[in-house]
């Protein structure tokens, strides 16, 4: 099996651990982590982003970031291409993916989760538990879909959103770029950039 790094120590990235060992695809050889964390499960924390450049030398050429934070994620993603890594995918088992959807690189697919039919899922983006995208459904790069949502139908969802767990999104919205939904929220209008917004119906709050 191809050796594969993981960056973070975290819940997310026990998470995102739990599927690569299901799925027996790569050989997990440690996680890239801070000074104050440790690993679990026997897997030990191997070094720091400084390190990155020699593991590199070392031989493993696939890593993937397990960092909820988006702006995080797509940091150390963009600092592990330009090193030469290649991001895997990380797709439960237990999730349904279209044969016609598409997805790029470093996406993790949560168990529970399905992805309909000519849906495009942006490099780095978050697919969480329990999560719906339906039909023609875009996402954005580095866009985080927390559990429980669901996205209806020929929507778009611009680059690094952050949707909260239980959003709900009626067919045919537009959602610009870096955009915070509250859990909960039910989103029946479209959303300019960077706004935040809450609530049934959802509304702006910044």
């Amino acid at each position: 099996m191809n050796k594969v790094i993981i960056l973070g120590a975290s819940g997310h990235a026990r998470s995102v651990l739990d599927i690569i060992r299901q799925n027996n695809e790569y050989e997990i050889c440690g996680l890239i982590a801070g000074q104050e964390e440790t690993g679990f499960w026997g897997i030990p924390v191997i070094g720091q982003d400084s390190d990155l450049q020699r593991i590199y030398e070392e031989g493993i050429r696939y890593a993937f970031v397990a960092i909820g934070n988006n702006v995080v994620r797509k940091k150390l993603s963009n600092k592990l291409k330009d090193i030469g890594y290649e991001l895997i995918n990380v797709i439960s088992k237990y999730a349904v993916i279209s044969a016609h959807a598409k997805l790029e690189t470093g996406i993790v697919v949560m168990p529970g989760a399905v992805i309909n039919a000519e849906a495009h899922i942006g490099e780095g983006c978050i697919i969480n538990t329990n999560t719906s995208i339906d039909h023609d459904d875009i996402i954005g790069q580095y866009s985080h879909i927390a559990p429980g949502s669901s996205i209806s139908g020929s929507t778009k969802i611009g680059c690094g959103c952050f949707l909260g767990t239980g959003t709900n999104v009626i067919d045919s919205i537009v959602i610009e770029d870096e955009v915070t939904v509250g859990a909960g929220s039910v989103v029946i209008r479209n959303i300019p950039k960077g706004a935040k917004v809450v609530g049934v119906p959802a509304h702006q709050i910044n």
